[in-house]
């Protein structure tokens, strides 16, 4: 079907990750359990403030540990595949699978980049051709203009 030219892989061990976040998940729970419990027994209106304010971090800090904790786990279900294929330049002269030595790759280079050059030229000459003409031309009625006046000076 076609030829492999390059073959990389990833791979990221999230594992340590994974469990360091899951203890501290496990820690904040626990500090949300007591900072609930000490608001229930408090009274003081300033107590209940601060109380409330900490038990917001606490539970924001929750909240994005399990977020982490969700993208690892999805991440670590699926696999990200990327292919990137090209198309085979028609013209183009290949080695054969198998060969080896640089003369030969040298030789092959050599003659695809000889094609692109004929290639090139030939564009190039069709894209100039109106403006030759032109040229042409011009140059055409210089040198008449040119006769004229030598015939004139002769004459």
């Amino acid at each position: 079907f076609g030829e492999v030219t390059n073959n990389d892989t990833y791979t990221e061990d999230v594992t340590e990750e994974y469990y360091d976040s899951q203890a501290r998940l496990k820690v904040l729970e626990s500090k949300e359990a007591r900072l609930i419990a000490l608001l229930d027994k408090a009274v003081n209106i300033t107590d209940i403030v601060a109380i409330e304010n900490e038990l917001a971090k606490v539970r924001s800090d929750i909240e994005v540990i399990q977020g982490r904790l969700q993208y690892l786990t999805n991440s670590t279900s699926f696999s990200t595949i990327n292919i990137e294929l090209k198309q085979a330049i028609p013209g183009h002269v290949k080695a054969p699978q198998g060969t080896t030595g640089k003369a030969w790759k040298a030789l092959i280079n050599s003659i695809n980049n000889l094609i692109d050059f004929g290639s090139g030229l030939i564009v190039f000459l069709a894209a100039a051709l109106p403006w030759l003409v032109i040229l042409a031309v011009i140059y055409l009625i210089i040198r008449s203009i040119r006769k004229k006046r030598k015939n004139k000076k002769d004459a």
